[in-house]
Protein backbone atom coordinates (compact mmCIF):
# COMPACT_ATOMS: atom_id res chain seq x y z
CA UNK A 1 0.00 0.00 0.00
CA UNK A 2 1.40 3.38 -0.98
CA UNK A 3 2.39 5.79 1.74
CA UNK A 4 1.46 9.44 1.48
CA UNK A 5 0.60 12.34 3.71
CA UNK A 6 -2.89 13.71 4.08
CA UNK A 7 -3.42 16.53 6.60
CA UNK A 8 -6.91 17.44 7.78
CA UNK A 9 -7.90 21.01 8.72
CA UNK A 10 -7.78 20.14 12.41
CA UNK A 11 -4.17 18.98 12.20
CA UNK A 12 -4.48 15.20 12.14
CA UNK A 13 -2.11 13.52 9.68
CA UNK A 14 -2.97 10.27 7.90
CA UNK A 15 -0.18 8.42 6.17
CA UNK A 16 -1.94 5.79 4.09
CA UNK A 17 -5.20 4.81 2.46
CA UNK A 18 -6.24 2.62 5.38
CA UNK A 19 -6.12 5.56 7.78
CA UNK A 20 -8.26 7.70 5.50
CA UNK A 21 -10.64 4.77 5.01
CA UNK A 22 -11.04 4.49 8.78
CA UNK A 23 -11.72 8.23 8.98
CA UNK A 24 -14.42 7.92 6.34
CA UNK A 25 -15.92 4.86 7.98
CA UNK A 26 -15.51 2.68 4.88
CA UNK A 27 -13.59 -0.47 5.73
CA UNK A 28 -13.79 -1.71 2.16
CA UNK A 29 -11.40 1.07 1.06
CA UNK A 30 -8.68 -0.70 3.06
CA UNK A 31 -8.42 -3.57 0.61
CA UNK A 32 -8.04 -3.94 -3.11
CA UNK A 33 -10.68 -5.95 -4.94
CA UNK A 34 -9.43 -9.52 -4.74
CA UNK A 35 -9.09 -11.85 -7.67
CA UNK A 36 -11.59 -14.15 -6.00
CA UNK A 37 -14.16 -11.40 -5.73
CA UNK A 38 -13.70 -10.49 -9.38
CA UNK A 39 -14.17 -14.16 -10.26
CA UNK A 40 -17.40 -14.24 -8.25
CA UNK A 41 -18.67 -11.13 -10.02
CA UNK A 42 -17.91 -12.80 -13.36
CA UNK A 43 -19.65 -15.98 -12.19
CA UNK A 44 -22.81 -14.11 -11.17
CA UNK A 45 -22.76 -12.21 -14.48
CA UNK A 46 -22.52 -15.50 -16.37
CA UNK A 47 -25.42 -17.08 -14.50
CA UNK A 48 -27.48 -13.89 -14.84
CA UNK A 49 -26.83 -13.88 -18.58
CA UNK A 50 -27.89 -17.54 -18.81
CA UNK A 51 -31.21 -16.60 -17.20
CA UNK A 52 -32.00 -14.62 -20.35
CA UNK A 53 -32.25 -17.97 -22.17
CA UNK A 54 -33.29 -20.50 -19.53
CA UNK A 55 -36.53 -19.13 -18.06
CA UNK A 56 -38.58 -16.35 -19.60
CA UNK A 57 -42.19 -15.23 -19.50
CA UNK A 58 -43.49 -13.30 -22.50
CA UNK A 59 -46.28 -10.80 -21.89
CA UNK A 60 -47.25 -8.85 -25.04
CA UNK A 61 -43.98 -7.18 -26.17
CA UNK A 62 -42.46 -7.41 -22.68
CA UNK A 63 -40.32 -10.25 -21.35
CA UNK A 64 -39.50 -11.36 -17.82
CA UNK A 65 -36.26 -13.16 -17.05
CA UNK A 66 -34.67 -13.89 -13.70
CA UNK A 67 -31.33 -12.15 -14.21
CA UNK A 68 -32.18 -9.33 -11.78
CA UNK A 69 -32.76 -11.88 -9.00
CA UNK A 70 -29.35 -13.51 -9.58
CA UNK A 71 -27.60 -10.13 -9.66
CA UNK A 72 -29.38 -9.12 -6.46
CA UNK A 73 -28.10 -12.24 -4.69
CA UNK A 74 -24.64 -11.29 -5.93
CA UNK A 75 -25.13 -7.75 -4.63
CA UNK A 76 -26.20 -9.05 -1.22
CA UNK A 77 -23.15 -11.28 -0.99
CA UNK A 78 -20.52 -9.02 -2.54
CA UNK A 79 -21.87 -5.51 -1.93
CA UNK A 80 -23.80 -2.86 -3.86
CA UNK A 81 -20.86 -1.75 -6.02
CA UNK A 82 -20.38 -5.32 -7.21
CA UNK A 83 -24.12 -5.54 -7.83
CA UNK A 84 -24.00 -2.40 -9.96
CA UNK A 85 -21.10 -3.82 -11.98
CA UNK A 86 -23.12 -7.00 -12.54
CA UNK A 87 -26.10 -4.99 -13.77
CA UNK A 88 -23.92 -2.96 -16.13
CA UNK A 89 -21.95 -5.89 -17.54
CA UNK A 90 -24.85 -8.32 -17.87
CA UNK A 91 -27.19 -5.89 -19.59
CA UNK A 92 -24.37 -4.77 -21.89
CA UNK A 93 -23.61 -8.37 -22.83
CA UNK A 94 -27.29 -8.97 -23.48
CA UNK A 95 -27.50 -5.84 -25.62
CA UNK A 96 -24.64 -6.81 -27.91
CA UNK A 97 -25.60 -10.48 -28.30
CA UNK A 98 -29.36 -11.05 -28.26
CA UNK A 99 -31.21 -7.73 -27.96
CA UNK A 100 -32.56 -5.89 -31.00
CA UNK A 101 -33.66 -2.71 -29.22
CA UNK A 102 -30.35 -0.85 -29.48
CA UNK A 103 -29.06 1.76 -27.06
CA UNK A 104 -32.45 2.79 -25.70
CA UNK A 105 -33.43 -0.80 -25.01
CA UNK A 106 -30.15 -1.36 -23.18
CA UNK A 107 -30.72 1.80 -21.15
CA UNK A 108 -34.18 0.62 -20.11
CA UNK A 109 -32.76 -2.77 -19.18
CA UNK A 110 -29.99 -1.19 -17.11
CA UNK A 111 -32.39 1.10 -15.26
CA UNK A 112 -34.62 -1.85 -14.42
CA UNK A 113 -31.76 -4.05 -13.19
CA UNK A 114 -29.82 -1.40 -11.27
CA UNK A 115 -32.92 0.01 -9.56
CA UNK A 116 -33.80 -3.45 -8.27
CA UNK A 117 -30.32 -4.55 -7.20
CA UNK A 118 -29.10 -1.40 -5.46
CA UNK A 119 -31.72 -0.60 -2.75
CA UNK A 120 -31.66 -4.01 -1.08
CA UNK A 121 -27.89 -4.41 -1.51
CA UNK A 122 -27.25 -0.98 0.03
CA UNK A 123 -29.48 -1.60 3.04
CA UNK A 124 -28.05 -5.06 3.59
CA UNK A 125 -24.51 -3.73 3.25
CA UNK A 126 -24.93 -1.56 6.36
CA UNK A 127 -27.25 -3.76 8.43
CA UNK A 128 -26.96 -7.46 7.67
CA UNK A 129 -30.16 -9.01 8.98
CA UNK A 130 -33.38 -10.39 7.58
CA UNK A 131 -35.37 -7.27 8.42
CA UNK A 132 -33.06 -5.12 6.32
CA UNK A 133 -33.24 -7.65 3.50
CA UNK A 134 -37.04 -7.63 3.51
CA UNK A 135 -37.27 -3.84 3.76
CA UNK A 136 -34.68 -3.57 1.01
CA UNK A 137 -36.62 -5.89 -1.27
CA UNK A 138 -39.76 -3.86 -0.68
CA UNK A 139 -37.82 -0.70 -1.54
CA UNK A 140 -36.45 -2.40 -4.67
CA UNK A 141 -39.96 -3.35 -5.80
CA UNK A 142 -41.24 0.19 -5.25
CA UNK A 143 -38.26 1.94 -6.86
CA UNK A 144 -38.09 -0.33 -9.90
CA UNK A 145 -41.81 -0.07 -10.58
CA UNK A 146 -41.78 3.73 -10.23
CA UNK A 147 -38.66 4.30 -12.32
CA UNK A 148 -39.85 1.99 -15.07
CA UNK A 149 -43.08 3.95 -15.40
CA UNK A 150 -41.04 7.10 -15.91
CA UNK A 151 -38.56 5.37 -18.22
CA UNK A 152 -41.33 3.86 -20.33
CA UNK A 153 -42.95 7.24 -20.71
CA UNK A 154 -39.74 9.01 -21.72
CA UNK A 155 -37.67 6.36 -23.50
CA UNK A 156 -40.00 3.75 -25.01
CA UNK A 157 -41.38 6.08 -27.71
CA UNK A 158 -37.80 6.71 -28.90
CA UNK A 159 -37.08 3.14 -29.91
CA UNK A 160 -40.54 1.70 -30.58
CA UNK A 161 -41.68 4.45 -32.92
CA UNK A 162 -44.93 5.16 -31.08
CA UNK A 163 -46.30 8.30 -29.52
CA UNK A 164 -45.93 9.08 -25.84
CA UNK A 165 -49.71 9.09 -25.54
CA UNK A 166 -49.87 5.49 -26.76
CA UNK A 167 -47.30 4.45 -24.17
CA UNK A 168 -49.13 6.27 -21.37
CA UNK A 169 -52.35 4.50 -22.31
CA UNK A 170 -50.62 1.15 -21.68
CA UNK A 171 -49.51 2.03 -18.16
CA UNK A 172 -52.59 0.89 -16.20
CA UNK A 173 -53.27 -2.24 -18.25
CA UNK A 174 -49.80 -3.51 -19.11
CA UNK A 175 -46.73 -1.53 -18.05
CA UNK A 176 -47.59 -0.97 -14.38
CA UNK A 177 -48.81 -4.51 -13.59
CA UNK A 178 -45.98 -6.09 -15.57
CA UNK A 179 -43.19 -4.17 -13.82
CA UNK A 180 -44.78 -4.58 -10.39
CA UNK A 181 -45.31 -8.33 -10.78
CA UNK A 182 -41.87 -8.71 -12.38
CA UNK A 183 -40.30 -7.10 -9.30
CA UNK A 184 -42.37 -9.29 -6.97
CA UNK A 185 -41.23 -12.42 -8.82
CA UNK A 186 -37.59 -11.33 -8.60
CA UNK A 187 -38.01 -10.71 -4.87
CA UNK A 188 -39.53 -14.18 -4.43
CA UNK A 189 -36.62 -15.81 -6.27
CA UNK A 190 -34.12 -13.91 -4.10
CA UNK A 191 -35.83 -15.12 -0.91
CA UNK A 192 -35.81 -18.72 -2.14
CA UNK A 193 -32.24 -18.85 -3.46
CA UNK A 194 -30.19 -16.49 -1.27
CA UNK A 195 -29.51 -18.87 1.61
CA UNK A 196 -28.73 -21.94 -0.55
CA UNK A 197 -26.35 -19.89 -2.72
CA UNK A 198 -24.58 -18.26 0.23
CA UNK A 199 -24.27 -21.63 1.95
CA UNK A 200 -22.87 -23.23 -1.21
CA UNK A 201 -20.23 -20.49 -1.42
CA UNK A 202 -19.41 -20.92 2.27
CA UNK A 203 -18.97 -24.67 1.86
CA UNK A 204 -16.78 -24.04 -1.17
CA UNK A 205 -14.48 -22.01 1.07
CA UNK A 206 -15.29 -18.63 -0.41
CA UNK A 207 -14.58 -15.93 2.18
CA UNK A 208 -15.33 -12.24 2.26
CA UNK A 209 -18.97 -12.40 1.20
CA UNK A 210 -21.56 -10.54 3.26
CA UNK A 211 -23.57 -12.62 5.70
CA UNK A 212 -25.60 -11.97 8.81
CA UNK A 213 -23.81 -14.81 10.54
CA UNK A 214 -20.92 -17.19 10.01
CA UNK A 215 -22.60 -20.33 11.29
CA UNK A 216 -23.88 -21.56 7.95
CA UNK A 217 -27.37 -22.58 7.05
CA UNK A 218 -29.65 -23.56 9.90
CA UNK A 219 -33.22 -24.75 9.52
CA UNK A 220 -35.16 -22.42 11.81
CA UNK A 221 -38.77 -21.22 11.84
CA UNK A 222 -37.59 -17.90 10.40
CA UNK A 223 -35.66 -19.50 7.54
CA UNK A 224 -38.62 -21.75 6.72
CA UNK A 225 -40.98 -18.76 6.78
CA UNK A 226 -38.69 -16.75 4.47
CA UNK A 227 -38.42 -19.67 2.06
CA UNK A 228 -42.19 -20.14 2.10
CA UNK A 229 -42.75 -16.42 1.53
CA UNK A 230 -40.42 -16.53 -1.46
CA UNK A 231 -42.25 -19.50 -2.95
CA UNK A 232 -45.60 -17.78 -2.37
CA UNK A 233 -44.48 -14.55 -4.06
CA UNK A 234 -42.98 -16.44 -6.99
CA UNK A 235 -46.08 -18.61 -7.46
CA UNK A 236 -48.38 -15.59 -7.28
CA UNK A 237 -46.32 -13.67 -9.84
CA UNK A 238 -46.12 -16.56 -12.31
CA UNK A 239 -49.84 -17.22 -12.05
CA UNK A 240 -50.61 -13.52 -12.50
CA UNK A 241 -48.41 -13.35 -15.59
CA UNK A 242 -49.88 -16.45 -17.18
CA UNK A 243 -53.52 -16.30 -16.06
CA UNK A 244 -54.30 -12.59 -15.71
CA UNK A 245 -52.00 -11.10 -18.32
CA UNK A 246 -52.02 -13.89 -20.87
CA UNK A 247 -48.28 -14.45 -20.65
CA UNK A 248 -46.46 -17.54 -21.88
CA UNK A 249 -43.46 -19.30 -20.38
CA UNK A 250 -40.85 -19.67 -23.13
Amino acid sequence: MGIFIFKTPNGFVFRNIAAIAALLGDEHMKQKISTRKMALIALFCAFSYLCVFIFRIKVAFLTFDAKDALMTIGGLLLGPVAGLFMALLTTLLEAITVSDTGFYGWLMNLISSASFVLPVALLYRYRKNIVSALVGLFASIALTTSLMMLANTLITPLYMGVSRGEVVSLIPTLLLPFNLVKSILNAGIVLVLYKPVSEALRRAGVHGVASEDNKGFRLTPVSVAIFALGLLLAAFAILYFTEKMGGKII
